[in-house]
Formats: C-alpha cells, sequence, structure tokens
C-alpha cells in the first residue's frame, strides 16, 4: 500500500486504526516505507516539503484508519549564556545534522 496524502480528521470510532509511529528526523521525510503497528507494510509518498504531524490521517476507508503517531524522544535543552555560546551550540548542533527548536533563549533537539 502507497500513501499519498494525508486525509483530514475524521471520525475514527468504527474503523479499525492502526498507527505508525515515527521520530521526528522521519516526520519530514517524504518517502520512505514503515510498518503500522500492526505489522502492515506501507510506502508513504508525500509531495517535497511536506512534514508529517502527529495525528495525521494517512488512509482512510470504511474499515480502516492509518494515524501517525510521534515516537517519544530523548531531548537536549540547551541554555547558551551569551551570543557566543548560543552560535557555537547552533554550530555543533547542525553538525549533528538535528533540527532545532529555538524558544527564546533555549534551544532544544533530539539527541539521536
Amino acid at each position: 500500500m502507497i500513501l499519498e496524502h494525508v486525509h483530514p480528521p475524521a471520525d475514527l470510532a468504527k474503523r479499525r486504526v492502526e498507527r505508525v509511529v515515527l521520530a521526528s528526523a522521519d516526520l519530514a521525510r517524504h518517502r520512505q516505507r514503515v510498518k503500522t503497528d500492526a505489522g502492515r507494510e506501507v510506502g508513504i509518498s508525500l509531495p517535497h516539503g511536506h512534514t508529517l504531524h502527529d495525528g495525521d490521517l494517512l488512509h482512510l476507508d470504511d474499515h480502516l484508519a492509518i494515524v501517525v503517531q510521534q515516537a517519544e524522544e530523548d531531548l537536549l535543552h540547551l541554555l547558551p549564556r551569551t551570543p557566543e555560546e548560543f552560535a557555537l551550540a547552533g554550530y555543533q548542533v547542525g553538525n549533528l545534522h538535528r533540527a532545532a527548536m529555538i524558544d527564546g533563549r533555549r534551544s532544544t533537539c533530539t539527541i539521536w
């Protein structure tokens, strides 16, 4: 099964729900092959630049819904004291190819 778009939210009460658990780095990948928690192998082929989010609905029919679940991950919170430390932290996180969230004076990224 190849999933090519995200469906709008829907009532899932009468459907079997299978989840695809993705790490934050995988949420940004537009092409990948994954398995649901029920063992169903699916391919995801989304347009370039599309980012998945926790709760996105990848497949929906009368009997089945496949939903994205973001994996729990360890986070590293950086609290630089000076602009120089902030630049150094940004440089190091960038060299690890990690996405970072910057909120005021704090930067957060995944560890692995």
